[in-house]
């Protein structure tokens, strides 16, 4: 076999089922909203700071938590349904296939 065949065979992707991208999409979901998080924070503390204004902190501090506790809520809740339709699925499996060894 050449090494432009193999090269070839590696280069292909095999196809991603729907449910896996939908699982990386929240994924990465969830680590944009906790790096913006992050980054908001550290920004607001800054330019509090550099103007010495600390008015609007409060307000600040309980928005962008509402918006990332909305992101994790979201991401656990969906994670929790996948696991249990991937339990009952198993579940099902192991109980119309009969374990190695029994007839």
């Amino acid at each position: 076999m050449t090494t432009a065949v193999r090269n070839n065979q590696r280069r292909r992707r095999k196809p991603q089922d729907p449910t896996k991208w939908v699982w990386e999409f929240s994924k990465r979901l969830v680590l944009i909203c906790s790096v913006l998080y992050i980054f908001g924070f550290f920004y607001a503390c800054i330019v509090m700071w550099r103007f010495f204004d600390f008015t609007y902190l409060g307000t600040f501090i309980e928005q962008s938590s509402d918006i990332l506790r909305t992101c994790v809520f979201g991401y656990f809740l969906k994670a929790g349904i996948e696991n249990v339709f991937k339990i009952k699925g198993n579940n099902s499996k192991s109980e119309i296939t009969p374990p190695d060894g029994e007839d």
